[in-house]
């Protein structure tokens, strides 16, 4: 029985752990940046490239609607930037510190030293 006790709250401490080290995991919380050219929402405690491409109208990570459980969802579309540019915008979020050029290498994030099986997630595609 007590070995049951000890498997127990090391599951309950180690489901904790994971939930913590994913901040605003629902994508629930969002901030709104407005600019004098370009506006954008970035979910809380992420970044993405809309902080870059905003200037030229190419929001690559939305708020939607459309969540399979809670109010909102990440959306994640790769765009092309208008030219003269040119160049292609993949949706993508990150906890980590993103560079001052859009080449540059993303930096920080939050470390994660487990060895999960598999990644459950719910996620739509349209061609």
């Amino acid at each position: 029985m007590k070995k049951f006790f000890t498997l127990i709250s090391i599951f309950s401490v180690s489901i904790t752990g994971l939930w913590a080290q994913t901040p605003n995991a629902g994508f629930e919380a969002w901030t709104h940046t407005s600019a004098i050219i370009g506006s954008y929402d970035n979910p809380n405690n992420w970044n993405s490239a809309n902080s870059q491409t905003s200037i030229t109208g190419v929001i690559s990570c939305l708020k939607a609607t459309s969540a399979h459980t809670g109010s909102f969802a990440l959306e994640l579309i790769t765009k092309q930037i208008p030219a003269p540019f040119s160049q292609l915008v993949p949706g993508f979020c990150t906890t980590g510190t993103l560079p001052s050029s859009i080449t540059g290498p993303i930096t920080g994030g939050i470390a994660y030293a487990l060895r999960p099986d598999s990644i459950n997630g719910w996620y739509k595609y349209t061609p």
